[in-house]
């Protein structure tokens, strides 16, 4: 393990080097040396390259130096170690550190006598700080993020970091070749690439920049044309003088048309996003006054106008903060929330921020990197003391929602008037409601309650005083809360709010639905300062909605909207991922039954190739195509009796569109075990109102309404199940209860209107509510994970671990915006929840006892602790999370050690050296995946004469065309032109969201149609940010063609089959060949379907058998039946759980266990597993004799960092 030095280690290294040199050879009046073997530095050199120029606009000397290039393979990074020319300055060393997957060009030359290496970057590198070396780089005790190397190179950082030029002294022992470019796992070089150096033109001069910085402060355009001309400027797209060049055309068309400016400038932007390879020749020539001219007349031939948007939605411009940039994107379609919602019109005056690491990354903690230090300034400057200049207007600081604050990210706003009122952030947070006084002394507590307001809602109804009553909770004896966060709405309301909300979406949407949709069995929601789950009561007459105390975060009693944030219309599939799957081997399920699991997956996937059906269940359960609603329109031609493995059936862009669907998946198996569990699902948790049901009872009912046949298919779950939560991490988060199955007559679910479907109800009775020995759960809108497959029953039971409270950290006054921000700076540094979950598998997956390991009870409770850090304000040190051990084939340079396969992620071969084959469940299910490498959406597409055309579709569908070929003729007739156009559109705007959702910046690594189309980006597949906002604009997109063939109007559904058909015939056959076409086909295709279907309700519509998804399993086995009917009656009312750990209150802490944050039940734990219950002989010898303390906070040498992620325990739904 790492450990930060003392003062006195750091000032005695300090001294060593100024006393004695770098090392053994090195004479304080010779310049240092470079390690042996590594290129040696003459200067590295910033600036902008286009096509064949590069425009160096900050260069340092270093060839007194002893600076060096060096490749770190374990991390894939291309590293420049800048050391200080200074002979007697030892102390300080800078780094530029370059992710090998970043780098999108190399050249490789010469200029003059010396050799130089250029590299073009989609992403900003790392520049970095270490004080002192014990001879590797890799031995720095703690680098220190910085924005630049030094104030000169601080001006320009912000707009030339992607462009970089090392130049190599004549005295380097060698120089990097095209092997070296391709073990670095970097670009093929091209080799003396014809480069014209420019070293001369100050582009980013202080008068430049300020000459730009003025225009756009001035005022003298609409704040939306501004932020897009500010854009092409901090985006580093456009120097200063090309920016001011654009000005007297940008503002004469911004007058004319604001809109119109806006899209010219922003479908600008991305054709300047396309890399090295520029549209521009050169710089300042009137090339790009000609090139923006070009844009205008596009949007003068058809200006975007879409249909009406969600009322959840508002259109949001983006800030991403880097630590050495501000980088400017959108507007996209956000979800809107509750504040923004009250000042229609003024959306622009709302801004999202985020505090992200080079390359579009969350900040990550890491052992070597010195993050609060660094990242506390960059951050603090933005969210504290500058806020953001953008056009004429200042946004600061107004609140963050939770998801937001997780990713690093926060909403901003400007002060505007509204109905004669000057709205500022202060305002706007004092109008939110009343605060307890306990709140608000806890700046974590009081930017959780306001974080309420700021979340994603969509509206439905307003409520009048007196529908709403409160009511007591559910209390035992010893204070434990059954019914925490779950209150009730009676039928009728119920049936209003559903109806509400079905109002306000767009004409469009609602008649997708079918009109006998049964309403939801319960609503998360939100009114006024409450927030919870409320669930149907069929007792209540009238309208009535009953809240409880553990619903209300603050007082709003003016606030009556009532706000949606889920329901539980449909159920959700269930997932296992990596942490659930080592809990369970712990917990004595059988690896095998894990490989069985994957098996029994990729032979279903294997068979899809040649099923429709097959194709639309792992779409469905995958999520995959929403947008363009793939299932439903492959179901569709499942229903016209069409199959993949018939002739005329798979085109080229099938083919594509289905392998990349099934590549994605393949992605989730072998990276996460993300395996679907057959007939279990993932459910909002009620409470029972009656205490009806004993303390291990549950009840669930399944509801699945067919929106095509209006048919309603219900299945209540009988017998013993497993149920988690997906933040589970310890052994005792899953537990066995018992489903009660169809309500007997008894019951209070009893009848149609009590059945409470897709909710799964636990008892009110017992020791203590269920949800909270599942990861300390509750009821205000958590989801649980219901496993019913037998063989994932665990054998063995551990009791729920019950950890002390957590006190929460509170200041002496009330909490201001600049505290909450100091917490919000406190948690983005010191988030640790995605790297204990990692670790934790890591740890399970090399030692005997899996997660019963002492290492992983350890974390358990840290995590705990972390996952409360959102509300409490206190943090875990990174210091005491528990870490891996890779001892294996440790390097004795570098000190690492070798890793498991399965941690090799996506860039890295698991034969590469540095990882070992792991025999543990997690690493089989790793290596039972067999995948390429190549990303199938972006290769080359067959061609055209490999595959059929779609012409068996056409011909299946023309003969139902055909019955109303008079009526549409005429139309059809005429509506080629009027097809071309809104393709055209359609192309262009798809473009924009291909550009605007790439990672990379090169046009070739935009994200494809197909990406598209299934609504994900295959660079970065767990990117929940990007994949949201993706699937908002591909939402609205399609809604506006869609909208456009069916008719504004929608009174004539002849004039909808004709324009249909006519945009279909005229895009199916050319396929994938031209770009757009495909995607628009399917449109087109969904189209022809609905305008059948509203001419003949009776089309297609048959009530088809569930084919099931999943290879039938095996029947059970002697053992696994034998052990399912020995469970004894009693066990419905008791919980026998192998080890018991106690649940001490804290004052039972030993002041010890108490100074760790280690609850006595952890250390307890860790005691018995350390010495008596574990079989991996290394951890009994470390620990024997050793003291609890050192147990606990884990001093043992060879720990090392797992890779942090957001996979948590347990069970997943996604």
């Amino acid at each position: 393990m790492e450990h930060h030095a003392s003062y006195n280690e750091r000032e005695n290294r300090r001294s060593h080097f100024q006393n004695n040199g770098p090392g053994p050879g090195h004479s304080q009046e010779q310049p240092r040396k470079p390690r042996s073997g590594q290129p040696r530095l003459k200067a590295i050199e910033f600036g902008v390259q286009r096509n064949n120029t590069f425009l160096a606009e900050y260069s340092k000397d270093l060839a007194q130096s002893a600076s060096y290039l060096t490749f770190e393979n374990d991390k894939r990074m291309l590293r420049a170690i800048l050391w200080s020319v200074d002979e007697h300055d030892y102390s300080s060393i800078f780094s530029v550190g370059v992710s090998a997957q970043s780098v999108e060009w190399v050249g490789i030359g010469h200029d003059g006598a010396d050799s130089y290496m250029l590299l073009h970057l989609n992403y900003h590198p790392n520049f970095e700080q270490t004080d002192s070396a014990t001879g590797s780089y890799r031995n720095f005790l703690r680098r220190v993020r910085l924005s630049r190397l030094d104030q000169e190179h601080g001006r320009v950082a912000p707009y030339t970091s992607r462009s970089m030029k090392l130049v190599f002294h004549e005295d380097s022992p060698t120089i990097p070749t095209e092997s070296t470019c391709s073990e670095a796992g970097l670009p093929n070089p091209e080799l003396d690439p014809k480069v014209h150096f420019d070293n001369n033109r100050h582009a980013y001069s202080q008068e430049n920049i300020e000459a730009v910085e003025g225009w756009l402060r001035g005022g003298s355009l609409p704040w939306e044309v501004a932020f897009q001309c500010e854009a092409l400027f901090r985006n580093g797209l456009l120097i200063p003088k090309e920016v001011m060049l654009l000005r007297t055309q940008v503002e004469r068309v911004a007058r004319e048309s604001p809109a119109r400016a806006c899209q010219a400038l922003k479908t600008l932007r991305n054709e300047l996003k396309a890399g090295v390879k520029h549209p521009l020749s050169g710089f300042e020539d009137e090339g790009v006054i000609t090139l923006f001219q070009a844009h205008i007349a596009m949007a003068t031939q058809e200006p975007a106008r879409h249909p009406q948007r969600l009322a959840s939605t508002f259109i949001c411009h983006y800030v991403n903060v880097t630590p050495t940039a501000v980088f400017l994107d959108g507007p996209y379609i956000e979800p809107s929330n509750l504040v923004i919602r009250r000042y229609p019109g003024f959306d622009s005056h709302f801004i999202r921020v985020n505090m992200k690491d080079e390359g579009e990354g969350k900040i990550r903690f890491k052992s070597e990197d010195d993050l609060p230090d660094s990242t506390k300034t960059w951050i603090s400057r933005v969210l504290k003391t500058e806020g953001i200049a953008l056009g004429n207007r200042r946004y600061k600081l107004l609140g963050y929602r939770f998801s937001g604050l997780r990713d690093s990210n926060g909403f901003f706003s400007s002060e505007f008037l509204y109905e004669g009122v000057s709205i500022t952030p202060d305002f706007i947070r004092a109008s939110l409601g009343e605060f307890p006084r306990s709140v608000i002394q806890c700046p974590a507590r009081y930017g959780a309650r306001m974080a309420q307001a700021f979340s994603a809602t969509d509206p439905s109804i307003t409520l009048s005083p007196k529908d709403i009553h409160h009511i007591p909770d559910i209390i035992t004896d010893n204070g434990e809360i059954f019914s925490s966060g779950c209150g009730t709405i009676s039928r009728a309301l119920a049936d209003k709010v559903w109806k509400g909300w079905l109002d306000k979406l767009p004409d469009l949407r609602r008649k997708q639905r079918h009109k006998d949709e049964p309403t939801p069995s319960a609503f998360q929601m939100r009114i006024g300062g409450c927030k919870g789950v409320v669930r149907i009561d069929p007792k209540l007459a009238g309208e009535q909605l009953h809240i409880r105390p553990s619903m209300k975060r603050f007082e709003a009693p003016d606030e009556l909207g009532f706000e949606i944030i889920r329901t539980s219309e449909r159920p959700d599939p269930c997932f296992l991922n990596r942490a659930g799957v080592m809990l369970l081997c712990t917990n004595g399920v059988d690896a095998s039954v894990f490989e069985n699991l994957m098996e029994n997956t990729l032979q279903t996937i294997d068979t899809v190739y040649n099923k429709l059906d097959g194709v639309k269940s792992i779409f469905t359960s995958n999520r995959l195509g929403g947008a363009f609603q793939i299932s439903k329109h492959i179901s569709n031609l499942s229903s016209l009796g069409l199959e993949l493995n018939q002739r005329g059936v798979q085109s080229a862009g099938l083919r594509k569109l289905i392998e990349t669907g099934i590549y994605h998946i393949k992605l989730g198996l072998k990276h996460r075990a993300k395996i679907e569990v057959p007939n279990s699902y993932t459910l909002v948790g009620v409470c029972d109102e009656e205490f009806y049901l004993k303390p291990r009872e549950i009840y669930v009912c399944i509801r699945k309404f067919d929106h095509k046949t209006g048919n309603t298919k219900k299945e209540f779950i009988k017998g013993w199940v497993t149920v988690s939560r997906s933040s589970c991490i310890h052994p005792g988060h899953f537990q066995r209860l018992y489903a009660i199955g169809e309500p007997p007559a008894d019951s209070p679910f009893v009848g149609e209107d009590n059945h409470l479907p897709n909710c799964i109800v636990f008892s009110s009775l017992g020791p203590r509510p269920v949800p909270d020995m599942l990861g300390g759960g509750d009821l205000d809108g958590d989801v649980f994970n219901i496993i019913t497959l037998p063989e994932l029953i665990p054998p063995l039971e551990y009791s729920p671990p019950a950890y002390p409270p957590i006190f929460l950290k509170v200041i002496s006054g009330e909490s201001t915006i600049e505290d909450i921000a100091d917490f919000m700076i406190d948690y983005i540094c010191n988030d640790v929840v995605g790297l204990i979950a990692m670790n934790n598998v890591a740890i399970a997956s090399t030692v005997e006892d899996g997660t019963r390991n002492l290492d992983c009870l350890a974390n358990a409770e840290l995590h705990a602790k972390a996952i409360d850090f959102f509300s409490t304000g206190v943090s875990v040190p990174f210091e005491q999370v528990r870490k891996p051990r890779y001892t294996r084939g440790r390097n004795p340079a570098t000190g690492v050690g070798r890793r498991p396969d399965w941690q090799a992620g996506r860039e890295r071969d698991p034969n590469d050296g540095n990882h070992y084959r792991c025999e543990s469940v997690v690493g089989k299910l790793y290596r039972a995946v067999e995948m390429s490498s190549r990303n199938p959406a972006r290769e080359e597409t067959a061609q055209a004469n490999d595959y059929d055309k779609s012409n068996a579709i056409f011909k299946a569908l023309a003969g139902h065309v055909a019955k109303y070929q008079s009526e549409i003729k005429d139309i059809y007739t005429a509506a080629a032109t009027w097809v071309q156009t809104l393709l055209d559109h359609y192309t262009t705007e798809l473009d924009d969201i291909c550009m605007s959702h790439a990672i990379a910046s090169g046009l070739t690594d935009r994200l494809s149609e197909v990406e598209i189309m299934l609504g994900i980006n295959l660079d970065s597949p767990d990117n929940r940010i990007l994949r949201d906002r993706l699937k908002l604009q591909t939402e609205h997109l399609v809604d506006y063609v869609r909208l456009k063939i069916q008719g504004e109007t929608d009174d004539d559904p002849y004039g909808w089959l004709a324009r249909a058909w006519r945009a279909y015939t005229l895009t199916f056959g050319i396929d994938y060949e031209k770009f757009g076409t495909f995607s628009f086909s399917w449109i087109a295709l969904g189209s022809v379907f609905d305008a059948l279907r509203e001419l003949d309700p009776e089309f297609l519509v048959a009530d088809e058998p569930d084919k099931p998804l999943f290879v039938e399993t095996a029947p059970l086995s002697e053992s696994t039946q034998s052990r399912l009917d020995g469970y004894p009656q009693s066990d419905r009312e008791n919980w026998t759980w192998i080890v018991e750990e106690p649940r001490l209150p804290p004052q039972q802490q030993t002041p010890e266990v108490a100074a760790l944050t280690l609850s006595k039940t952890t250390i307890t734990a860790l005691k018995r597993n350390g010495v008596a219950q574990t079989r991996d002989k290394d951890i009994t010898r470390r620990t024997r004799g050793a003291t609890i303390t050192a147990i606990a906070v884990g001093v043992a040498e060879g720990e090392e960092d797992g890779e942090e992620g957001d996979e948590g325990g347990g069970v997943v739904s996604d």
